[in-house]
Order: structure tokens, then sequence, then C-alpha cells
């Protein structure tokens, strides 16, 4: 997939006309209030905002590349994560690097927490208006002509999406996730693997493999993940071949830590594509949403869309 430039601006204090575009169903906010409060906050600063609220899966897709394709100066992204992607997949799609301002309405909220944006909205909007742009590689998986933002995973990770469906999360939140990784956590076992390394066969046994884009989250102060950039072209990949209990602990907990060298850490490479097959096959997610199975085929996407962020965000 080819990328090209096509934006107005240089910085996200120039901005007069937006598009915003809202799932009414991302976590529990309420839309109608949210929808006053972004038209509320813009106007105040003499922009022109015309708001589009999604229906159903693939509305934010559409609605991004009509909106890059009207020349506005920047789209305000406001739902989930699974939101947030629809809108940068569309984008991506069109080739555009339409300025992207993120207010996070989900549950997880991973992508807003990574980028230190603000959760609560208003301090959100706030943020994207008088902080910075830079441009952010995205995965690419061909197979299923989908990009991810954070990470992709085949095998545990995509075990606990499956089971943290929306009824969950919006019953229990992040505890939805926990407690599927509890379950899963007692189940693993490993599967034959062909992985492509940029070329490279590797044939093996493993029970999962993620691949990271980015992943350097800030919990009480402390930089947690194994801090991929987003910004050198490459995507960072995790093999986890321990099936045990203690193993898949020793593994997850040498990758939250970043301490990638040791000897229990999963084995770990840069890469710009990656093709994996597994038997049997393993369930794969992308950035949090379950997507299908093995086999498929991962690139990297240099520059693919442009986020407004803090004026201190640092890679």
């Amino acid at each position: 997939m080819t990328m090209r430039a096509n934006t107005k601006i240089e910085n996200s204090e120039r901005l007069s006309n937006l598009v915003v575009i809202i799932n009414p169903a991302s976590g529990r906010h309420d839309s109608d209030k949210s929808i006053n409060d972004i038209k509320s906050v813009l106007e105040q600063r003499g922009a022109r905002v015309d708001v589009f609220v999604t229906l159903q899966a693939g509305d934010a897709f559409k609605m991004a590349q009509e909106a890059a394709k009207s020349d506005v100066d920047a789209i305000v992204a406001a739902g989930g994560d699974g939101t947030i992607m629809e809108v940068l997949s569309g984008l991506v799609k069109i080739s555009a690097l339409c300025p992207v301002i993120i207010i996070p309405l989900g549950t997880g909220n991973i992508l807003a927490r990574i980028l230190k944006i603000p959760l609560k909205l208003i301090d959100a909007l706030e943020t994207g208006l008088s902080g910075k742009t830079r441009d952010f590689d995205l995965g690419y998986i061909k197979d299923h002509d989908r990009c991810f933002a954070i990470a992709m995973g085949a095998g545990y990770d995509a075990l606990i999406m499956q089971d943290a469906n929306r009824e969950e999360k919006d019953r229990l939140g992040m505890l939805a996730y926990w407690l599927a990784a509890l379950k899963h956590l007692f189940t693993q076992r490993r599967h034959k693997m062909v992985i492509e390394l940029d070329g490279v066969r590797l044939i093996g046994r493993a029970h999962s493999l993620i691949i990271f884009n980015m992943g350097k989250l800030n919990v009480a102060g402390l930089d947690l993940g194994p801090g991929a950039s987003p910004h050198d072209g490459k995507l960072d990949v995790a093999i986890m071949q321990n099936d045990s209990v203690w193993g898949t602990m020793a593994s997850l907990w040498y990758l939250l830590l970043r301490q990638l060298a040791k000897e229990k850490s999963p084995q770990y490479q840069q890469v710009r594509h990656i093709r994996i097959d597994a038997r049997p096959a393993l369930p794969v997610e992308a950035d949090g949403e379950v997507i299908g199975k093995t086999p498929v085929e991962v690139e990297i996407l240099q520059s693919a869309v442009r986020l407004c962020v803090p004026q201190d965000y640092q890679d």
C-alpha cells in the first residue's frame, strides 16, 4: 500500500473547518451531551463544525474518507479504539494525511493512554487543539485489508479479546479483560507454527505471537510495555513459546517490564514484513478486536497517519 501526503496544515492550532465523527455506542457516555460539549468548545474557537454519528460498523471508515475528500482541516474521532481505528483505516485507504484529534470514549482507550491524551472529553479536545501533529506508522494485515495502530496478536491475547466482548466490557469495564486473561492462562497449548520474518522462515512450536507497532504505556509514573516505536518503520514481534502457566506469566512479565534480552523473555525481533501460519489455526486480533484466524500476512505502513498529540509527546 503506497502512502502519499495530502494535508493542509502543519500544526493543530490552525483549525477552522472540522468534522466530528462520534460513536454513540462507545463506552458509557451520553452521546447527546458529548456532541454538545464538543461543538461548544470548537464553536467558541470560531471553527465550523459538522457532526456525523455512526450507526453501524464501517460508518466511521466511510465518514472519514468523505471528510478528507472535502478538504477539512482535521477530523475529531470520538469513540473507543475500534472507532478511532476505523477513522484511521479510512484515511489510509485513500492515502489522506488529514490530522486526527482523538477523543477517547471507549472502555479501554489504550491508544489515548499510550499517547498520553487525557481521558476526559473536554481535556482531550483541548489537548488536540493546542497540541502538535506527528506522523505515525501503522501495521497492515493484508489478508483482511485491516490496519492496526497498537498491536495485533495470534493466540493468547486474541482469546482474551474474544471473551471480553461488548456486553462484558459494558458490564465490568476493564475487569472483563482481566477475567478473560485469567481464564485462558491455564489453557495455553503450543501450536506448530511457520513464521516468516522479512523472508527468513522459522518453523517451531509456540502458543502465541504478538506484533507491536507501539506499546509504551505510562502507569503510575512507570513506562510499561515493550516500548515499540510507531516512528521507526518497523514492527516488533514477540514469539511466546512456553505454554505453562508460569512460562506464560514470565513472558508477559518480561514484555511488560521491557526486559526483552533476558533468558526467559519471548523471542523478539524487529521486522517490516511477517507471515504467520499455525496448525491448528489460531484466532487473530487487531487493536483489541478479533478479526479471524491464521494464516495472516502483515507489513508496516510507514508514516501512514497524522495524529494530534500533546505538545510534550515524545517517542
